[in-house]
């Protein structure tokens, strides 16, 4: 099973004006699971952070944009904005070496 057919995210912006102690705590005291505040751009979305090492066969994020309310306004995720315009103009796609698309064809 390919690693890379896993379904792209959003991550999204997290937009504090506090210290971070202000806006992420542990979830309890045997894990090291930890939850935001509702800070996550767009939506208001709260982040749940867990150990690099529990995480397998799914998409996650190690870095993250960090700004205020102000910088957020000004905010153009430009990387974004190319893979968006790339997907509306892909008619299809090819990935080599895997053989899915070509046992498709058969």
């Amino acid at each position: 099973m390919a690693l890379n057919n896993h379904p792209l995210i959003d991550v999204p912006v997290l937009v504090a004006d506090e210290q971070m102690e202000e806006w992420i705590k542990r979830t309890d005291d045997t894990s090291l699971v930890f939850q935001t505040e509702p800070i996550g751009q767009p939506n208001h979305a709260e982040i749940t952070l867990v150990p690099f090492y529990e995480l397998h066969h799914q998409r996650y994020s190690i870095y993250w944009y960090l700004m205020n309310e102000e910088e957020y306004l000004y905010f153009k995720d430009e990387e974004k904005e190319k893979q968006e315009k790339l997907r509306r103009i892909t008619v299809d796609e090819v990935q080599p070496n895997e053989q899915q698309p070509r046992s498709s064809i058969i």
